[in-house]
């Protein structure tokens, strides 16, 4: 280890007295065992950088208490060499003048100093409120709060050598039972679904939209500022949408491409040319575009890929987007009808049919048909796949040929840590599908339920209320050892 945090919490919050009276090391050894700690540790590990550790000590009062302490051991040739300061403040508390006479009181130490346990709670201490989910106005102070108190802590990176934070997401936070116990709290950076909260992207000084505003239609998922490509579904026939980009950090500057700007909002003409506008966002030196997609809603057909036998490998789906679909070595073959895509089966080889961020299929119902004819059936072969590489934010469906013929068909939405939502999978008996032979292979989604048909038969029906199930995770499918 290289440093150790010996003493934790030591200096007492009462006027009074310097140490906490209720401490066992206290009642046990006296007002010495702090520096009897700190001896014995360096004598344990003489290389390691020893700290102490305590809360509220930028207040005053408790902050001379501590500076005074900790002068005292020093004088005395007691090895501390870092001073840990809790940072488990609120949205108020404390002032940053505070912060910053406690950073210049105790670099004058010649001590390292580390900020500890950073939190910052959406409420007061004597707060009686309670949120059912977090205020979008106290997130956004949230995210300005943790953007000064890290402008303050460069200011003072000179003796600040390390921040760390008293947890990852607000999933699993000691705030949700402190101080008062069972009321949900949001304090930290990542929010409680893992994805990164407006603190974040102020802290990493990105320029990045808050959200997008329409007055028409429904995006196909929540705003996830990290993401650049959004998709907007308007009913068939609509002619424009209005936008309006929504920009919380004063930091940053927003221009609108492709579209005529009236009031607050933007009109885009529906049936331009996708992406129907880009939002360019600049800030920190840095430039982000997001690309926003209007889908209008046709009855019918979801989404219709078009493959160009000239080149075999362009995909282009109904929202417009075209990239390479991920395909090697492909030729074009007699199929069952008309012409078959032939490709090999190497690792990564696959028909791509485009971005998960889109997520054309969303929640609704839908038929995946097609033929395949493999050449051989010992080992995994992904055929089709929509979506994202396989994570917790991954939106993807994709469907392989198992060894021993059997089809697996798996279907990911973004997974829900909270509500345990997201993933599920099945896979019929193997002998379905045989080398050389073409089969045809029907996968349908209809609501939690998942279905297999081979060559006319349902082979595999399943109803999962879309719990979590990560099982599948451990397949070869991850290694993208394909054969079509």
């Amino acid at each position: 280890m290289k440093e150790w945090d010996v003493v934790n919490e030591p200096i007492s919050d009462d006027d009074s007295s310097i140490l906490r009276t209720d401490s066992p090391w206290y009642q046990a050894i006296g007002e010495d065992y702090v520096k009897m700690a700190f001896i014995y540790a360096h004598e344990a590990d003489p290389e390691a950088k020893l700290f102490i550790n305590d809360y509220n000590i930028v207040a005053p009062g408790k902050r001379e208490r501590f500076y005074n302490f900790i002068k005292g051991l020093l004088e005395e040739g007691v090895p501390i060499h870092g001073i840990g300061i809790q940072g488990h403040w609120q949205l108020d508390w404390p002032t940053y003048e505070d912060i910053r006479y406690a950073l210049e009181l105790f670099s004058s130490l010649g001590l390292e100093i580390q900020i500890t346990e950073l939190d910052i709670s959406v409420y007061s201490w004597n707060d009686s409120a309670v949120y059912s989910k977090p205020p979008i106005e106290l997130l956004e102070k949230q995210a300005e709060r943790y953007k000064k108190l890290f402008d303050i802590f460069k200011e003072y990176s000179n003796v600040i050598t390390k921040v760390t934070l008293w947890g990852v997401a607000d999933d699993d936070t000691w705030l949700d039972n402190f101080p008062v116990p069972n009321r949900k709290n949001w304090p930290l950076l990542f929010d409680v679904n893992h994805r990164p909260k407006e603190s974040f992207w102020r802290i990493v000084a990105e320029p990045v939209l808050s959200n997008i505003e329409s007055d028409t239609g429904s995006f196909l998922k929540p705003f996830d500022r990290g993401t650049l490509t959004h998709i907007l579904r308007v009913a068939d026939g609509t002619e424009s949408a209005k936008i309006k980009p929504v920009a919380n950090d004063r930091s940053v500057t927003v221009n609108v491409e492709n579209a005529e700007k009236s009031g607050d909002y933007y009109i885009i003409p529906v049936d331009g040319e996708a992406p129907q506008v880009k939002i360019t966002v600049s800030g920190y030196g840095k430039t982000n575009t997001y690309e926003l997609y209007i889908h209008q809603e046709k009855p019918g057909m979801v989404a219709r890929w078009e493959f160009d036998e000239g080149e075999g490998d362009f995909t282009a789906d109904s929202t417009n987007y075209a990239g390479k679909a991920n395909i090697n070595s492909l030729s074009w073959v007699d199929g069952v009808k008309g012409k078959a895509l032939k490709f090999d089966g190497e690792e990564g080889h696959y028909i791509d049919l485009g971005l998960g961020d889109l997520n054309l299929f969303g929640d609704r119902d839908f038929t995946v048909s097609f033929w395949v004819k493999p050449e051989q059936v010992n080992r995994t072969g992904v055929v089709l796949w929509y979506g994202q590489p396989s994570g917790l934010d991954s939106l993807l469906w994709r469907i392989s040929i198992m060894p021993g013929g059997a089809v697996y068909f798996h279907i990911q939405s973004k997974i829900d840590i909270e509500e345990c939502k997201g993933s599920q999978f099945v896979t019929t008996d193997t002998g379905l599908v045989s080398s050389d032979e073409w089969s045809h292979v029907v996968c349908v989604r209809k609501g939690d339920v998942l279905q297999i048909y081979v060559n006319g038969n349902l082979e595999k029906e399943e109803a999962f209320g879309y719990t979590v199930d990560l099982g599948g995770f451990n397949s070869p499918l991850l290694a993208g050892k394909d054969q079509g």
